[in-house]
């Protein structure tokens, strides 16, 4: 009897590590994160708004209060499109180095509108931008299972020399398999031990230090 339930807790771990598990980004206008376990799906981000049940009895008004103006801030922090691309290529470099041809990239809208106050800034940053996402779409192309969108308006990179802000749209799915999820994360972890000082290090230090 023992020799079946062996064989069955094997399958069913086997097949918890084979499960396809994902993540989609959509951010359009408004951000919104999803994530599929199998062929379930939850929506971790905007969460769903609580049902207001209605009340038996009619609570007693209060007197509104009056709400704090915020100072709005001078300066608004800029969105440096090029840099971003450049921080998720170098990511992306990483992890296909560590698992080639295990992830699926479903790129279903990529829209970059570049724009800028200063119109020579604006053609440095479309410059590398299109180098930017040229080279993460080559790179994903050439070490993982990339789908580009079947529409070419869902993947463009336009240049706004009228504008002043840039914008950035996205679509895109990510999915993977639980065991090479559990040999990314043990790599970067053996990629964090291997960063860390050892501690002979500090107490060498620590003992040619003067009293």
């Amino acid at each position: 009897m023992a020799i079946p339930i062996v064989l069955i807790v094997l399958a069913l771990f086997a097949l918890l590590l084979l499960t396809r598990v994902g993540v989609r980004i959509r951010s359009e206008g408004s951000f919104a994160l999803f994530l599929s376990v199998g062929r379930f799906r939850f929506r971790l981000f905007p969460k769903k708004p609580k049902k207001v049940r209605p009340m038996r009895a009619f609570p007693k008004e209060k007197a509104p209060k009056r709400a704090k103006k915020k100072k709005a801030s001078a300066k608004k922090e800029k969105t440096d499109v090029p840099a971003l691309l450049e921080t998720a290529l170098a990511v992306l470099r990483v992890i296909a180095g560590w698992l080639p041809g295990v992830i699926l990239v479903d790129l279903k809208k990529l829209a970059v509108t570049v724009a800028s106050p200063d119109a020579a800034t604006t053609a440095v940053e479309y410059g590398a931008s299109c180098g930017a996402v040229t080279a993460v779409l080559e790179l994903l192309d050439r070490t993982q299972k990339l789908v580009l969108p079947s529409k070419k308006e869902d993947l463009s990179i336009s240049v706004d020399y009228l504008g002043t802000k840039p914008s950035f749209a996205i679509d895109v799915r990510i999915a993977t398999r639980v065991v090479s999820l559990l040999v990314l994360a043990f790599r970067v972890f053996k990629a964090y031990l291997s960063t860390r000082p050892s501690p002979e290090i500090h107490s060498g230090q620590r003992k040619e230090s003067p009293t």
